[in-house]
């Protein structure tokens, strides 16, 4: 290998050994603990969920780190001044994305076959090393994916959001197909979901029901197929990627009177005389855009999922669109008050701006509360704001009464629940930030922190609503206090 090539795969094993590291440690940590659960069909399936989960959160945020690493370190200029191509760097990027997603793939391979061997797993189970690597597959087909559709852009951030929104529209349009051509375009279906985002998972579900379907006596399903439009698609995504990373329009040259002319815009309003009207206009312009774009997500995939699975009841409002709109307010949501409290601080803590907030006659607390309040306060409502709406047409044109419209209270908790869980999620997730003051990594260890609650509280200790509604509320005014701290005393692990 020539030195050009080990130097670069050496940049990125350095920029990846954090993520590869957390997510290793995060898959052991939970398949080595049985006990956990009270079956040897629900460890069996724990994993299966804990592989789901690895596919989902690896390939959004490594996709996200390929997307746009360099222009957030602002290294492409240098990356573009050196001799050999960008496009050696990006294959670089590649690999060792591609080792980074396979990790977990392997942790469970192993921790499957441990858990066998010790009797926690039946022999029979059904998994083979080819479903693995298949789910590895699919973990790498989903990042390159996100990788290809927000190549170049400024930020991990705006990368993630912009992948995730194109891969969810289309598997939007996939659930569509499906509804409309089931059971008569079988085929077209799976050749569609194969090409796919993830599509590398379909091979690793036929492979695990091979035996069920051998044991029924029913002819094998050829897979073949399968693996060729997976490769086709996983290929032209990473060709794709290649060919266009580091492609940014060049610095524009200008001269010395011009650039002390643009110095002071003519069209800056002037400065507000009071510090936390200032503070709180900033915030809320950049907190608003995000946080509106999110709820537009919502109500927009609510009611293209409602229009799709309606029945012949006449209306879209007499079929569910409600119920429908939470359980996407609460996914989408989840995700967006992630990536709104990174937000928080992604620009603030950048070493010139930092140092310019530090520099004025602003307390640092007073700071902290207006900046973390604000975009909480306007990040949880906007995102609300779809099903609220929904529910006031509910109220005004359909036939149930206001407070009837669940059968009764037993919708009031779930949706109490996953308000307090998107507000822990940011409080965790702007802590993270305020202490790594990396956004990818940040994003990790939140959904980690989240899945951790998930996985270890929830089934040992059988918490019900209230308890987890009291146990994430505790996490979040420790994740805010932690945050404050490395804010206050300008705290940052690694710096």
């Amino acid at each position: 290998m020539s030195g050009v090539w080990r130097s670069l795969l050496w940049k990125e094993w350095r920029e990846q050994r954090f993520k590869l590291l957390a997510i290793t440690l995060f898959t052991a940590t939970i398949v080595a603990w049985p006990w956990l659960f009270d079956s040897n069909g629900t460890l069996y399936e724990a994993f299966v969920v804990i592989g789901f989960f690895c596919i989902l959160s690896l390939g959004l945020f490594v996709g996200a780190s390929l997307a746009a690493s360099e222009r957030s370190q602002r290294t492409v200029g240098f990356l573009q001044s050196l001799t050999h191509s960008t496009r050696r760097t990006a294959i670089a990027k590649l690999v060792m994305a591609a080792l980074t997603v396979a990790s977990p793939g392997v942790v469970l391979f192993v921790a499957v076959k441990v858990w066998e061997s010790l009797g926690y797993i039946p022999a029979n189970h059904g998994i083979s090393a080819a479903a693995f690597a298949a789910i590895a597959w699919a973990a790498f087909s989903f990042a390159i994916w996100v990788a290809a559709i927000a190549v170049n852009l400024d930020d991990e951030v705006r990368a993630g959001a912009v992948g995730f929104l194109a891969v969810a529209l289309f598997w939007g349009v996939f659930a569509v197909a499906v509804d409309q051509w089931l059971p008569a375009s079988e085929e077209l279906i799976q050749a569609m979901a194969a090409s796919g985002p993830g599509g590398p998972l379909l091979i690793s579900i036929e492979i695990c029901e091979a035996p069920q379907r051998e044991f029924a006596l029913l002819p094998p399903r050829p897979i073949g197929r399968l693996v060729v439009l997976a490769a086709i698609s996983t290929l032209a995504m990473a060709l794709l990627y290649v060919w266009h990373f580091g492609r940014v329009a060049p610095a524009q040259r200008k001269s010395v009177e011009s650039t002390a002319k643009s110095v002071v815009p003519a069209w800056l309003a002037p400065p507000m005389r009071k510090a936390w009207n200032a503070i709180l206009w900033k915030q809320c312009c950049e907190s608003l855009p995000l946080s509106m774009l999110g709820a537009g997500a919502i109500l927009c995939v609510s009611v293209f999922i409602a229009v799709a699975s309606r029945g012949d009841q006449g209306g879209i409002l007499r079929d569910g669109l409600l119920a429908m709109s939470i359980p996407v307010w609460i996914l989408i949501g989840g995700l967006v008050t992630i990536v709104s409290g990174i937000g928080l601080w992604l620009d603030d803590l950048r070493p010139e701006l930092h140092m310019f907030w530090r520099s004025r006659p602003i307390a640092t607390g007073q700071w902290f509360v207006l900046k973390f309040a604000t975009s909480a306060i306007i990040t949880l409502a906007t995102l609300a704001l779809p099903s609220l709406v929904i529910y006031g047409l509910l109220t005004a044109f359909g036939e149930r009464p206001v407070w009837n419209l669940y059968g009764g209270d037993d919708w009031r908790m779930p949706v109490l629940l996953a308000l307090i869980s998107q507000f822990g999620f940011f409080c965790v997730a702007a802590a993270f930030m305020a202490a790594t003051r990396r956004p990818m990594v940040s994003a990790l260890l939140t959904i980690f922190t989240a899945a951790g609650f998930g996985f270890c509280l929830l089934p040992p200790f059988s918490l019900e609503a209230t308890g987890s509604a009291v146990v994430i509320a505790a996490i979040s005014a420790i994740a805010t206090a932690a945050g404050w701290l490395c804010i206050r005393n300008d705290w940052a692990i690694g710096r």
